[in-house]
């Protein structure tokens, strides 16, 4: 007799605690607050009610709900239906024409366009709230449950990282619990954490945690203020998922202001290389803890991070430096960076293009650029697209924008070229100042820290806001397209 590999569900955990403890807290949204014994009477609610309108194992379903709780539930009952799911934003509609194509049906409470081919689960009038009130019979659940086997598709991914434009991606099972794993042991989650979803599930991380949280029988809580330091206070969070940009907001809120730190305040970053500047501001009025990992969607967590974008690969993964011929590179050199672990993604969904460019003799090519400094030790420069060549010799933007960022007066930077009257790229540094800075102290500051054979021919630009994708990332092309708009200091 064949043995099927099988792991609980996360509902299944979730019915553990409800039964050992159903009164304890699992879920906060805005006043509201749900305990275990509600939440998996909920989730069985939506499980039965997705399968009265028609949902199959296997199906992949796309999910435009805009309440966060809401939003968790029908992610929740299509695993237990062992169908897949995929998150997109409320409000987004443009970029998800092809991702419609790839999926069987939509789960919306809102009508959608009628030239959409897939099927549309239109959850009308008061189904929402009748689900949220109803006692399912457990008998009638326990009947419809469903199981992934280790192979099974769960989740519909996307990012637009590596390709340049929005990329869809099946996930298997054994994929998603992998990833589960990878994140119980870095993020310092117990039965006691308060983690405040400060995003939207669409980011891979952001659904991870809010999982690992319920299977722990910790709590979860929703809020979307930009307010966050009043949330940690009102909800004493321990745990907290900040973007580049939020993190940036944040300690704005906090400097020079009397805060008071919070004794227990784990910060959760990812997406691009912070400096040791930034790593100690956070630890000296924000966090009492930094949690940073390298990932990929496509192939998980790569490396556990420290400041300056220095990282040790962790146990189970692959790494390797190549040039642009693949050929290995020697400890110090840098080049393109691709990883290989036992569960990545192996490729695009409807972009054979992609799949092809990024996947390689079992390799996932990041488009990110970095070298090894030790054994497993590596050094992460930024995407490929962020080396950038001067003169004939290759510099990293990161490495550039930390140089500027360690000037009093500078909250972060962004470092580009643009060609000069002969066509020559040139270095262009494009800076967000605090308040009541004078720009001509940055502009000697710089002169000081840039040898001039750096500097020459090149520009300086000062802005309000980088612009970044929703991951945090910063978009360097978009960038780059501004900097002919921007007036130079």
């Amino acid at each position: 007799m064949d043995l099927v590999e099988m792991s609980a569900s996360t509902s299944e955990y979730v019915a553990a605690h409800a039964m050992a403890e159903p009164s304890r807290p699992a879920v906060i949204f805005g006043e509201q607050v749900v305990t275990y014994g509600v939440l998996y009477q909920h989730i069985k609610n939506f499980t039965l009610g997705l399968h009265e309108l028609g949902v199959k194992p296997g199906e992949k379903c796309i999910i435009k709900i805009s309440h966060p709780y809401v939003h968790w539930l029908i992610i929740l009952a299509l695993e237990n239906l062992a169908a897949i799911s995929c998150s997109a934003k409320f409000e987004e509609e443009q970029t998800l024409w092809d991702l419609y194509d790839c999926m069987d049906k939509v789960i919306s409470q809102d009508e959608l366009p009628i030239d959409i081919k897939s099927n549309h689960v239109h959850l009308a009038g008061n189904w929402v709230q009748k689900h949220l009130d109803k006692v399912s019979d457990a008998a009638s659940y326990q009947k419809i449950v469903r199981h992934f086997g280790p192979m099974a598709g769960q989740r519909v991914k996307r990012s637009s990282g590596t390709t340049g434009g929005m990329k869809a991606m099946l996930s298997l099972h054994q994929g998603e619990e992998s990833l589960i794993k990878a994140y119980s042991e870095v993020m310092g989650f117990t039965k006691d954490t308060r983690y405040l979803v400060a995003n939207i599930f669409v980011i891979t991380s952001v659904q991870l945690c809010a999982t690992l949280c319920l299977r722990l029988g910790a709590l979860v809580i929703f809020e979307m203020g930009a307010n966050r330091l009043k949330l940690v206070e009102k909800h004493r969070v321990t745990h907290m998922r900040l973007f580049q940009s939020q993190l940036l907001d944040t300690l704005k809120m906090v400097e020079g202001v009397g805060h008071v730190k919070p004794r227990n305040l784990t910060v959760i970053l990812g997406a691009s290389p912070i400096s040791q500047i930034l790593w100690d501001r956070i630890l000296n009025v924000l966090g009492t803890n930094i949690v940073y990992t390298y990932n990929a969607n496509e192939c998980g967590s790569i490396c556990n991070m420290k400041p300056g974008g220095l990282g040790v690969v962790r146990a189970g993964v692959q790494v390797s430096i190549v040039d642009d011929d693949d050929r290995t590179l020697p400890e110090g050199e840098t080049g393109r960076i691709r990883v290989k672990t036992p569960t990545m993604v192996m490729g695009y969904l409807n972009n054979e293009q992609a799949s092809q460019r990024n996947y390689k003799d079992g390799w996932f090519y990041t488009g990110d650029a970095g070298c090894f400094v030790g054994e497993r030790q590596l050094k992460l420069m930024g995407r490929v697209d962020d080396v950038i060549n001067l003169g004939g010799f290759k510099h990293s933007c990161v490495e550039f924008e930390t140089i500027a960022e360690s000037i009093a007066g500078v909250e972060e930077a962004c470092v580009a070229t643009a060609p000069d009257q002969q066509g020559i790229d040139r270095l262009v540094i494009i800076g967000v100042l605090s308040q009541a800075v004078e720009k001509q102290k940055i502009l000697e500051r710089i002169r000081t820290l840039f040898p001039p054979i750096i500097l020459e021919g090149g520009r300086v630009l000062f802005t309000d806001k980088l612009i970044r994708n929703e991951s945090g990332k910063l978009n360097r092309k978009a960038m780059q397209l501004s900097i002919g708009q921007a007036p130079a200091a």
